[in-house]
């Protein structure tokens, strides 16, 4: 995790605010141009999804440190070409990070939801894949 500035990679903002946006993670597929980076924009409450270039989807949260809890608002695609792609990998990364950071998590909406039913049927669909230990 990056805390302090994240230069500009393929169109991802650049913040030098310590409480600015955060790099969480980057993701890379098959090739550079499908790589996700996911980004913390904590002054704003909300989860950032980039593919180079561009914003392709949003999950506003809220969070109280206090109760180390965390509540999933909304989530939004913002590219709507392959939206429900965006969102079940903005879901995966963010509940990731949320689990990592030893978070409750709610999750009222139903966007949000069903793209982390999606992601995670994806992931148990392709556990038959790997091969059993011997």
């Amino acid at each position: 995790m990056i805390d302090d500035a994240i230069d500009s990679i393929g169109g991802v903002p650049r913040t030098i605010s310590s409480r600015g946006a955060h790099l969480i993670s980057e993701y890379f597929t098959e090739s550079d141009m499908n790589s996700y980076i996911l980004l913390n924009n904590r002054e704003a409450s909300k989860y950032d999804l980039y593919l180079p270039g561009r914003l392709v989807a949003a999950l506003h949260y809220n969070l109280v440190p206090a109760e180390n809890t965390m509540m999933f608002v909304y989530c939004e695609a913002i590219e709507k070409t392959e939206a429900n792609r965006h969102c079940r990998e903005l879901m995966r990364q963010a509940t990731e990070h949320a689990r990592n950071r030893r978070l409750e998590l709610t999750i009222p909406c139903p966007i949000a939801r069903r793209a982390l039913q999606e992601a995670l049927a994806e992931v148990m669909s392709t556990d038959d894949l790997v091969p059993d230990e011997r």
